[in-house]
């Protein structure tokens, strides 16, 4: 159950998701949207990898293509084995990136767009799209404050809505985050923490306008001198965050 983002009291977050190429084949082959579509009203950006500026190396490319295990037909052994000191260009992505680049282009003009990429996607536009094409399909949209539950044989048997709504259900999903509205005070399961297994469990996001700067087809991952900074690049914004 949700609702939407104009009229929730707590608002979808405003960050850039990063994803992986499970992401399109997964919207684009498993749920069925067009890609056209998705890129008219998501707006998203490519992504093929992520750049570290990280350790001795300065700068070490991560793509999501096998780029250390794949085999050119020219040379008898596989791509990682000529790799030691340098895998600069390993790869098409690699190569791509490194020359900050996104796809290659056919002979027609248009991108020859190849299977190991992902995107940059603004969270807001991400959901707004999902409503959309959820509502297409007969989904009911529900908005209310949860202000009570009724305990069932199986779990949670219905929600009480501020307003006076009661809603019953053959299965609920709790995505209250911290507040934990199903899971923590109806059901009453402890919370386990990780916190003594993390490095960092804190982080600052920001970000600001395009203005000249080219849009970056990766995600960027800065080492500091405590933690570690990201990056993401949009169309019209780019996200920084430091953790």
């Amino acid at each position: 159950m949700c609702g939407s983002s104009a009229v929730r009291p707590i608002g979808v977050i405003g960050v850039g998701e990063s994803t992986t190429p499970n992401f399109p084949r997964h919207i684009f082959e498993y749920l069925g949207i067009p890609r056209k579509r998705f890129y008219e009203l998501a707006e998203p950006t490519w992504k093929l990898g992520i750049k570290f500026l990280w350790g001795s190396r300065g700068r070490f490319d991560y793509t999501f293509n096998l780029q250390l295990d794949s085999r050119w037909p020219e040379l008898p052994k596989p791509t990682g084995f000529y790799c030691d000191d340098d895998f600069d260009n390993a790869s098409l992505p690699g190569a791509l990136m490194r020359h900050e680049m996104a796809f290659p282009r056919q002979a027609s003009g248009a991108p020859d767009i190849h299977p190991w990429h992902a995107f940059h996607i603004e969270n807001k536009k991400f959901v707004a799209i999902l409503e959309l094409v959820a509502r297409e399909h007969g989904v009911e949209f529900t908005d209310g404050e949860v202000t009570g539950t009724e305990r069932g044989p199986k779990g949670i048997a219905a929600i009480h809505l501020k307003d006076g709504q009661r809603l019953e259900a053959d299965f609920f999903i709790d995505a209250s985050g911290f507040r934990s509205e199903l899971l923590g005070k109806a059901l009453e399961q402890p919370f386990i923490s990780f916190k003594q297994s993390l490095f960092c469990d804190r982080a600052v996001i920001g970000g600001w306008d395009r203005t000249d700067e080219p849009i970056q087809p990766y995600t960027t991952a800065e080492t500091m001198n405590s933690g570690w900074a990201w990056q993401i690049d949009h169309e019209k914004l780019i996200n920084r965050g430091y953790v």
